[in-house]
C-alpha cells in the first residue's frame, strides 16, 4: 500500500516470514519425552521419542519391530539405519498428522511409505495427487510405476484415452523407466484406441456421406 508523505512515495509491506524446512518439520516435539514416548527411534545418531502404537498401527514393519518375538522390540531403544533424518521426520509429521499431504516432499518421504509399507501414506499421497492438477500426467505414472501405487496408475491410464496421448508419452525421456508391465499395458491400450478411432472415423465417414446423399435427395425432390 502506496502513501506520500511530504513528496515522497511511502510503501507499506507486509512480510511474512517463512521457517526453513528443517525447522518446520522439528515442529512435532519427537526430541521431547511426552506421556506418548514409549520408544526411542535413533536415525542418524538423532534421538526420536515417539509412540509405539501409532506406528504400529500405520506400519506392518513397525508392528513387528515392537510387537514381534525380535530381540529389537523388547528393546526400549533401536536404531534406524539407512535413513536420512530430515526425510523421517516428514514420515512422521504425516504419521502423525501434523502436515497436510503435499506432491513436493514426495521424494523424501514415498521410499520411507514403501520401505515401511504404510498404506495409509501411501494412499493419502495417491488421493492428493489424482487431485492435483498442477502435476504432468507422466509425473504422476512415473511416481505410480517407480512406488507401485496402484489409484494413481488407474487414473493415468483412464486419462490417457487417445492414441495420440499414449504416442507422445512414449516420447518421454524418462519412458523407459516405467515398469515392463506398465509398458506393456499401454502398447495394448495403444492398439485398442487405434483401431477404436479406425473405426470411429469409419463411422463418421459414413455418416457424413449419408448426410450429404440425404440433402441431395431432398434437394431433387424438391424440384420435381
Amino acid at each position: 500500500q502506496g502513501f506520500i508523505d511530504n513528496g515522497a512515495v511511502l510503501i507499506e509491506a507486509r512480510i511474512h516470514a517463512r521457517r526453513s524446512e528443517f525447522n518446520d518439520l522439528e515442529k512435532s516435539d519427537f526430541l521431547i519425552p511426552s506421556e506418548t514416548s514409549e520408544v526411542v527411534l535413533i536415525v542418524e545418531g538423532k534421538k526420536l521419542l515417539l509412540c509405539k502404537d501409532i506406528l504400529a498401527h500405520h506400519s506392518p514393519y513397525f508392528d513387528a519391530l515392537f510387537n514381534g518375538n525380535l530381540i529389537e522390540s523388547k528393546e526400549m531403544e533401536m536404531e534406524i539405519k539407512d535413513v536420512v533424518y530430515e526425510d523421517f521426520l516428514i514420515l512422521l509429521n504425516l504419521i502423525y498428522g501434523n502436515d497436510e499431504m503435499s506432491y513436493y516432499h514426495c521424494r523424501k518421504f514415498l521410499p520411507l511409505a514403501d520401505r515401511f509399507d504404510c498404506k495409509k501414506i501411501k494412499y493419502d499421497f495417491q488421493m492428493h495427487a489424482i487431485g492435483f492438477d498442477g502435476l504432468y500426467l507422466r509425473v504422476k505414472l512415473g511416481l505410480a510405476s517407480e512406488f507401485r501405487l496402484g489409484f494413481l496408475l488407474d487414473h493415468c491410464m483412464a486419462l490417457l484415452d487417445r492414441s495420440t496421448k499414449i504416442l507422445k508419452l512414449m516420447k518421454w525421456e524418462d519412458y523407459d523407466k516405467l515398469t515392463d508391465e506398465i509398458k506393456e499395458e499401454l502398447e495394448k491400450k495403444l492398439n485398442i484406441l487405434k483401431k477404436t478411432e479406425v473405426n470411429d472415423a469409419d463411422f463418421h465417414r459414413d455418416l457424413a456421406v449419408m448426410k450429404i446423399a440425404g440433402r441431395m435427395y431432398r434437394r431433387s425432390f424438391s424440384c420435381v
